[in-house]
């Protein structure tokens, strides 16, 4: 184990050598980015467009550059160059655990995901990576809002946003082909045609996506999968913008810890997605804007574990005596047979107008539907109407001192009228040093899931057999008070960038399960879903960039991090929450460019160890998962020729490394290697 360390922090210190060398010979001279340099501008932190030296919370952008020195093939593993992020292939359905500053199962809930403005956040209670409905080569960055977010997005933007936006209208014009392979059975491709007919500008993309998953685990994926994004101005002061989007493919279920699942068959998945959105400019600096969205996704589950007789190990005329009105019957299992759909409409106006103020405001309503026999006991829809009203504000009180301001207030079928709020105030210590202070308040509404849940075995006629776990409904939402204290920095002719912040969060009201006894008619012993004591996180994290010149960059990120239960385990009997945040969780990405167009680029991740906790963890008390050390090395070689570009990609995951375990003991993340290949027709 010596051995291999020794052996990986060479491979670091060697990458940093070479890279930071052949940075300063192609740094030698001044470049035009010296004296033409601009602010990067966010619009997720406040829905402003704001440089970051003004936005009211810490932001985090990953742009194209980032994206493609990675190396990395999967959408959510962008998130492990966040500071604070943990990423994760977790038990449930080969869904992927995404989070930040830990405190998370298998699905994820606190975090709010956006694509061009849609929220993927699915009614039932969290966010599907495979399902997203964009592809990875379409992204042109993703804007990562590291802290609360319901003043600006709603309930589930709780602790954290990860605003995900695709490339602009007239980018990558004409032919684009893409395929992937690798030594664990990987197998994608994507096609892709961006131009113009009849008026309309639009980007086309067909995506296939096959993995085999882990070793020894049935996580195997299909993914069929066509996105197409369209503008047409309709005149000097109008445009519409429209996306369609449909996806297909079996998953495999993955889980063998939940009770009478067997860890075999796959799911079929069938998800689509409509989004129209209409801006007019009003004037100078201003414009106002209405979207609509509909999202369905279908999850077709048909595993059984045989007959009721079977499963009671009794003889078939017993079932008649036992269950009243009942006849022996094949038991259906599918936990993940559910369907999600929603229905969103939102207006939005913004003004930009005033040197001083710049403002923002809407309103929108909100239809979410959720389906499941095995998850809710029933075989209707149940639904959450909601609606909410936002706004936001930026006031320069002098050249130096920058007050934001923003709040939303929602109401609905699963929350009462709640306000979230947030107050920073931004002060200019030189033009390239700003220091931030904010306070917010953020809250998290339960699920569809979580607030109709009843989770169990039944008969095909909706009468239950056993329910391991329960909601009672009324669930009071989550509540996180967070104060943050924040410094930005520029050095180097703007060609290196610091931003640390300093912050505690504390999260009241924790929605979590507990034993306890359902109400009839259910069986006894179900676990209970109700508000928890909660947690205080206090930490300091930051990112440190720097950026010589086009094609280097050299990126660290980094969180230290302590969470502290706001009860006693002991008393309450409630399992610790201290063990879920990770103490220290580290990346560093390393690229450059040569004169030759050979791209070498390298990732290092750490994560100390830390405890996902789904259910089967629980009820098996599993240990948590071991720190872990990960090295990626990427060699990429451009080929410039007449009409198209061609890039070859050389990609190792892992490297150097035993396998380590990734959410569970048993998910063994080894060596992993990818050959891509990609053409650009223009």
């Amino acid at each position: 184990m010596k051995v291999m360390k020794e052996r990986k922090f060479l491979l670091v210190a060697t990458m940093t050598c070479n890279v930071f060398l052949a940075a300063q010979a192609s740094a030698a001279q001044p470049t035009e980015t010296d004296f033409f340099w601009e602010p990067p501008i966010v619009l997720s932190a406040s829905r402003l467009m704001q440089p970051l030296s003004e936005a009211p919370a810490a932001v985090t952008v990953i742009d194209r550059e980032m994206i493609e020195a990675s190396g990395f093939i999967e959408i959510a593993d962008l998130l492990r160059l966040v500071p604070g992020f943990q990423v994760g292939l977790s038990t449930s359905n080969s869904t992927v655990a995404a989070t930040y500053h830990g405190q998370s199962d298998s699905l994820p809930r606190r975090m709010e995901v956006l694509v061009d403005g849609r929220s993927v956040y699915l009614s039932m209670l969290s966010v599907d990576w495979n399902d997203l409905g964009v592809a990875l080569d379409d992204i042109d960055r993703i804007e990562v809002v590291r802290g609360p977010s319901s003043p600006i997005f709603g309930a589930n933007a709780f602790i954290a946003t990860v605003n995900i936006i695709t490339r602009p209208r007239y980018s990558d014009p004409g032919w684009y082909a893409r395929a992937t392979v690798d030594s664990r059975g990987t197998r994608s491709g994507m096609l892709r045609n961006v131009g113009s007919m009849a008026g309309v500008d639009y980007r086309l993309s067909l995506g296939y996506d096959q993995t085999d998953g882990f070793e020894g685990r049935n996580d195997k994926k299909l993914v069929r999968s066509i996105n197409l994004h369209g503008w047409r101005d309709l005149d000097n002061t109008d445009v519409l913008d429209f996306k369609l989007g449909f996806r297909n493919g079996p998953i495999g279920r993955g889980d063998v810890d939940v009770m009478y699942r067997p860890n075999v068959g796959s799911d079929a998945v069938e998800s689509n997605h409509q989004q129209l959105r209409w801006t007019r400019v009003l004037g100078m600096g201003r414009d106002t804007s209405v979207q609509f969205y509909h999202q369905y996704r279908r999850l077709e589950d048909n595993a059984t574990s045989g007959l009721l007789s079977d499963i009671l190990s009794v003889a078939p005329g017993a079932i008649p005596v036992l269950y009243p009105g009942h006849t022996d019957e094949v038991i259906r299992t599918g936990m993940y047979d559910n369907t999600d759909e929603r229905y969103d409409l939102e207006w939005q106006i913004n003004d930009s107008s005033s040197d001083r103020l710049q403002w923002m405001a809407g309103a929108g309503m909100r239809l979410d539907r959720f389906k499941s026999l095995i998850l809710l006991g029933q075989q209707d829809f149940v639904e959450d109407r909601s609606g909410r009203i936002f706004a936001n504000a930026a006031y320069h009180l002098d050249d130096r001192w920058l007050l934001n301001a923003g709040g939303m207030l929602e109401h609905g079928d699963t929350l009462d009228k709640q306000f979230s709020w947030r107050l920073a105030l931004n002060y200019l210590l030189s033009p390239n040093h700003t220091l931030r202070g904010s306070f917010t308040r953020s809250i998290r509404k339960n699920g569809l899931l979580g607030e109709h849940g009843a989770l169990g075995l039944y008969f095909s006629n909706g009468d239950p057999i056993d329910v391991f776990g329960y909601s009672p409904g009324g669930i009071e939402p989550e509540v996180m008070h967070a104060w943050e204290l924040g410094w930005l920095s520029h050095w180097f002719n703007h060609k290196m960038t610091l931003d640390v912040k300093a912050f505690r969060e504390e999260i009241l009201r924790e929605i979590t399960a507990f034993p306890g006894l359902a109400p009839e008619p259910y069986p006894t012993g179900a676990l209970v879903i109700a508000n928890g004591g909660g947690v205080n996180i206090t930490g300091l994290e930051g990112q440190l960039q720097y950026r010589p010149a086009p094609g280097t960059l050299a990126a660290l990120q980094f969180s230290l991090a302590n969470a502290e239960d706001r009860f006693d385990p002991a008393s309450t009997g409630q399992a610790s929450r201290e063990g879920r945040t990770p103490h220290k969780t580290i990346s560093l990405l390393l690229a450059h460019t040569f004169d030759n167009d050979i791209q070498l680029s390298m990732g290092y991740y750490h994560v100390d160890k830390m405890r996902w906790e789904g259910p089967g963890e629980v009820a098996l008390g599993k240990p948590p998962v071991p720190a872990y050390d990960r090295v990626d090395v990427r060699v990429a070689k451009k080929l410039r020729w007449p009409g198209q570009d061609i890039l070859l990609e050389l990609i190792a995951q892992n490297i150097g490394n035993d396998a380590y375990a990734e959410f569970r003991a048993d998910n063994q993340f080894e060596t992993r290697y990818f050959l891509r290949a990609s053409a650009q027709f223009r």
